[in-house]
């Protein structure tokens, strides 16, 4: 869900590639939201557009809220200088980690994509290790 709310008319296929599914896996998870509700498929030429319906939209909007507040459980119990320091190193181990495109993409699922201006993950595409 947040990368069809990141990526917003991408194709199954670039889907796939990055959620660790199947082709048809992948496909009947997109009948399956389709049919919940949560996504709407659009042909654009040959190829399906995939968008979050309002419903879809508000569905990750509640997951984002869920995963923040039980990140912010546990980072709560670090001083400011310490929660300063932990996103310094997994940000340093997150750039040194080189990555392909659509490994770089399937790390960062679960992220909030707007939090990042300079995003490490993003930045390990290609890097040297």
């Amino acid at each position: 869900m947040t990368l069809l709310g990141s990526h917003e008319g991408c194709s199954a296929d670039w889907l796939y590639a990055r959620i660790g599914l199947t082709q048809s896996g992948t496909v009947r998870l997109l009948d399956r939201l389709e049919r919940l509700g949560y996504v709407d498929r659009t042909r654009r030429g040959r190829v399906l557009e995939l968008r979050l319906t309002p419903q879809g939209r508000d569905l990750l909007s509640a997951w984002t809220s869920a995963r923040d507040a039980a990140s912010n459980d546990v980072l709560d119990a670090l001083t400011a200088d310490e929660r300063r320091q932990l996103t310094e190193l997994l940000s340093t181990a997150l750039r040194r980690t080189s990555r392909v495109r659509e490994v770089a993409d399937a790390t960062c699922r679960f992220c909030d994509w707007p939090a990042c201006s300079a995003c490490p993950v993003d930045e390990s595409v290609g890097a040297s290790p």
